[in-house]
Formats: structure tokens, C-alpha cells, sequence
């Protein structure tokens, strides 16, 4: 673990390329990485792209793509392994984007840390976001977006229905373009660099 100090480059190959580890650069690549309207081939160069990870670095683009996914992913699931057995969940359990309010009030309620007004590396955030307990009522809606109803009591599954349908995230999907229409606007963002 990184007992002195957070990273703030990734290895890739023999190098290590500074990369940017606020918070709030990592929400972004979360949710390119998430979004199931962003075809898999665009997400790499999306992510380089707008969220300009690597400072506008050009000798990256002598890495092999596949090393340059690695280094992104391992530093997102901050080097933690990646459970092969896990079940994904059906039920989407957060959004960034939607449940922001939500975010910035567990952190003033539990950490009384002001998001909006900190600079935060990536794996503080994610570590304290992960850290976030039942009292919040960010944690609260996350429960019920995720309850499994046939381990919840006959006379409650109702209620706890509703409440799970109320607060469901629907599958996002905020690109309903083609994928010459997402290529042609990286072109465009990369050429006007």
C-alpha cells in the first residue's frame, strides 16, 4: 500500500507517465468506462481525449493500446485485483452524475469534507467514497437501489419495492450516436489540439 505517498503516474512499459489523479477526472473515466452507449473500441481514446489523463503526453501513443487499458484500469481500481467470481450486480448502484447532491452531503455529513471545494487524489476519494456508511442517506438510497427483495420479510417487500423503483437508476446510455459520428468528433477534438 502506498503508506508515504499516492502515485501520480502510471507505468506502462518501462515508463511511468504522469497522469492526472484528481477525483474528479476519475468520475469522468468512470463514467466512459461505464457507459454502454460508448462502443468499447472509443472508450480508450475517449478517455484520453477529453479527459486529457496524460497532460496532452504524445510519445504514449508509442505504448501498445493494451498496456496503456491496463495502466488505466489498475490505477482506477487502485491496483486492487479484480474478483473474476464476482456477480455483477443487475441493479445499477450509484451515478456519479445523478447522485452527486447526494455525494457531497455523506461527505460534509460523515467526513465534513467539502467536494465541491477540495483538491482530492483519486484513491483518498474513491477510499473514503467506498468508506461511506449506512447513516448517509446517499448509502440508504444505494441500499435500496440493490436489496435483493425475496431476502426482505412478506409484509415489507411492497414497501421495499416501492422504494427500490423509485430510486432505480435506469441504464444509462448518453451517447445515441454511431460509431463514425464518435470517430469523427475525436478527429475533430484531436486535429483542433
Amino acid at each position: 500500500m502506498f503508506l508515504e505517498t499516492l502515485p501520480r503516474s502510471i507505468r506502462i512499459g518501462e515508463i511511468d507517465y504522469p497522469v492526472r489523479t484528481d477525483f474528479r477526472t476519475w468520475i469522468k473515466v468512470e463514467s466512459i468506462l461505464k457507459d454502454s452507449g460508448i462502443p468499447e473500441g472509443f472508450k480508450l481514446s475517449m478517455i484520453y481525449i477529453i479527459c486529457d489523463l496524460f497532460y496532452g503526453n504524445k510519445a504514449i501513443s508509442n505504448e501498445k493500446v493494451d498496456a496503456i487499458a491496463d495502466g488505466i484500469f489498475s490505477f482506477w481500481r487502485m491496483y486492487k485485483p479484480v474478483h473474476e467470481k464476482a456477480k455483477p450486480l443487475k441493479d445499477i448502484a450509484y451515478d456519479y452524475e445523478l447522485d452527486f447532491d447526494l455525494i457531497i452531503s455523506a461527505f460534509k455529513q460523515q467526513y465534513n469534507i467539502d467536494v465541491l471545494h477540495v483538491d482530492m487524489h483519486w484513491f483518498e476519494f474513491k477510499s473514503l467514497f467506498d468508506g461511506l456508511n449506512e447513516n448517509t442517506m446517499f448509502r440508504k438510497i444505494v441500499g435500496y437501489r440493490t436489496m435483493d427483495l425475496s431476502k426482505v420479510p412478506k409484509e415489507q417487500v411492497k414497501e421495499y419495492r416501492e422504494l427500490k423503483d423509485y430510486y432505480q437508476i435506469k441504464t444509462k446510455v448518453i451517447s445515441q450516436r454511431s460509431p463514425q459520428e464518435i470517430e469523427a468528433e475525436l478527429l475533430a477534438k484531436v486535429g483542433g489540439k
